[in-house]
């Protein structure tokens, strides 16, 4: 049967699945990770030294059923954004569908990826941060980007807004994942932000640092899960 634990989560709280949860990647999946580091962590680290929780092991899965609330603010998504198929066309994702930030959107079109994320992450973080208890009732409701524009949110609010900005500016979901971390600074409290690799190097996008940095030069998160449209992940620290 599946364990979970029940963690602080921006103020409100987080269900979590721990090892051994049933879909989860099996003893193959494992064993491939152990015998080498995670993608996008050891290879860079060795070229700069740093000691950040971000060199970790991590096994996939591609049940993502098993965090509902991402799925099903998937799922709103989507019935929203076809609704505007008659106007923007049957795209998916694509900066008509996001409308009031389709300007904004547009005019990142011809940037590279790292000017386009450095703009988004700047743009999305001046909505004011609002808890869940205050929008909606209760705890650990993940917003669609849509509710994200009429009641701002949480910070994985923020990191949903940025992944769905990104995916319609064309960005691969496979580059980017929404990742559940461990914040040290603040006593443990779980946080979320957005990891998007370029070039093979992974940098987060977060509500609480001004700026795009490196994830390997951040030192007081500690992952837990990430996940995005296809796959989750659970990570292991290696120390």
């Amino acid at each position: 049967m599946p364990r979970f634990s029940y963690l602080s989560f921006c103020g409100g709280l987080v269900l979590w699945a721990m090892l051994g949860v049933a879909g989860m990647g099996a003893a193959p999946a494992l064993a491939a990770d152990e015998a080498g580091e995670s993608a996008g962590g050891s290879a860079e680290a060795k070229g700069h030294g740093f000691h950040s929780y971000f060199i970790n092991r991590e096994v996939e899965s591609d049940n993502i059923d098993m965090f509902p609330r991402w799925v099903g603010m998937l799922e709103r998504y989507k019935g929203e954004a076809h609704t505007l198929d008659t106007i923007c066309g049957g795209q998916l994702y694509s900066a008509c569908k996001l409308k009031e930030w389709k300007e904004f959107l547009e005019g990142l079109r011809d940037e590279s990826l790292m000017d386009q994320i450095d703009a988004i992450d700047h743009f999305i973080n001046q909505y004011p941060y609002i808890d869940d208890i205050v929008n909606w009732g209760f705890d650990n409701y993940w917003e669609t980007p849509y509710e994200f524009q009429r009641k701002s949110g949480n910070c994985k609010d923020y990191a949903i807004a940025k992944f769905m900005s990104l995916r319609a500016l064309g960005v691969s979901n496979s580059l980017m994942r929404v990742v559940v971390v461990q914040d040290l600074n603040l006593g443990g409290i779980i946080h979320a932000v957005l990891v998007v690799f370029v070039d093979g190097k992974a940098y987060i996008l977060d509500n609480q640092i001004k700026q795009v940095i490196p994830a390997l030069s951040v030192y007081h998160y500690v992952p837990i899960y990430s996940i995005n449209e296809q796959h989750w992940w659970r990570h292991f620290m290696l120390h």
